[in-house]
């Protein structure tokens, strides 16, 4: 009796990744780009406040630095000017008022912008000299 051997040779199985594999990947891929997107965006609003905040105080302590350099001491009372700089509009409030002392004078600069004047940025406190 003969007997008839079938060999069957399997076929490789395909490689790659099926369509539900490759949709979780996506899904966590998406989740990830979002969650990097949303860090950054906070990121940048974060370091546009700071640069804000820093301009405010260095403007504040050149009103202060200009007010001990001028010659005749500021009155008392309280100014508010416009100043530009940084490329940037800046409300500036300076409040002057008396000490216990007679030759000094109590200086609060306030920097705010014009945009949002109940924002204040900076507020310096100093002392002025009577020359």
């Amino acid at each position: 009796m003969i007997r008839h051997v079938i060999i069957r040779h399997r076929q490789p199985r395909q490689q790659g990744f099926t369509l539900l594999e490759l949709m979780v990947a996506l899904t966590i891929f998406a989740v990830a780009a979002l969650t990097a997107l949303k860090h950054s965006a906070q990121t940048i609003r974060q370091q546009e406040v700071l640069e804000q905040k820093t301009l405010a105080l260095w403007l504040a302590e050149n009103t202060l630095a200009e007010l001990r350099l001028t010659t005749p001491w500021p009155a008392t009372g309280t100014v508010t000017k416009a100043v530009t700089s940084a490329n940037r509009e800046w409300n500036i409030t300076i409040q002057v008022s008396d000490t216990a002392l007679g030759t000094f004078r109590k200086v609060v600069v306030s920097v705010r912008p014009p945009e949002n004047d109940d924002r204040t940025l900076a507020t310096l406190t100093g002392y002025v000299g009577q020359h």
